[in-house]
């Protein structure tokens, strides 16, 4: 061996170290950088961590700007999160109101007149919001959830959900299940009791 052309641990180890540290120097100085605006994750203007705050600075943002849905969403958000239904439902209708054909707003309406009793509201809010955005899974999935545990409706309810499953073959459920599973086990309980 030719001792010229050897490295020694230490040689290469320094190497190592120096082409990582010009990889992140080069990485810092090359990448896409755009200044962190401080305001995009401070509270709005008059709000606090308690839900008194939250709703005392929506309500002064809807009274200054009455014809934003933006703002009358965001009230209804607060109002669905605290469990005022019906506070919920005017809000989500105010805003639908103002900036029709929102299938987000419609499926978190669906959810407060579900919450309110009238299911069969719920339902025709949801499929309008899935005619609306064909591609939207939560109002698909929901109106599976109200057709199978209150309308008792569960063909309606797999009808939802394969629907859905069509759009995305790997939705899953909040306990981490498949629907795909959730809908082969009403599938085969179905199928039981016939």
């Amino acid at each position: 061996m030719n001792p010229n052309n050897t490295i020694t641990k230490q040689k290469l180890c320094i190497s190592i170290v120096i082409s990582l540290l010009i990889g992140f120097l080069a990485g810092i100085v090359f990448s896409d950088r755009s200044p962190v605006d401080a305001n995009a994750y401070a509270p709005q203007a008059g709000t606090t961590d308690n839900p008194a705050g939250q709703h005392a600075a929506l309500e002064r943002e809807v009274a200054a700007n009455p014809d934003n849905p933006a703002a009358w969403t965001r009230l209804g958000n607060h109002y669905f999160d605290t469990e005022q239904y019906q506070k919920a439902i005017d809000a989500y209708t105010r805003s639908l109101e103002l900036s029709p054909g929102n299938p987000h707003v419609m499926t978190d309406l669906g959810v407060m007149y579900r919450s309110i009793g009238r299911p069969e509201k719920a339902v025709e809010l949801f499929r309008e919001a899935a005619d609306i955005d064909p591609r939207h899974e939560q109002s698909r999935f929901n109106t599976g959830i109200v057709q199978l545990y209150d309308l008792n409706n569960p063909a309606e309810a797999l009808s939802a959900w394969q629907d859905l499953l069509r759009i995305n073959p790997l939705a899953r459920v909040s306990d981490g299940r498949s629907l795909q599973q959730i809908v082969d086990e009403l599938q085969q309980s179905a199928t039981q009791q016939r």
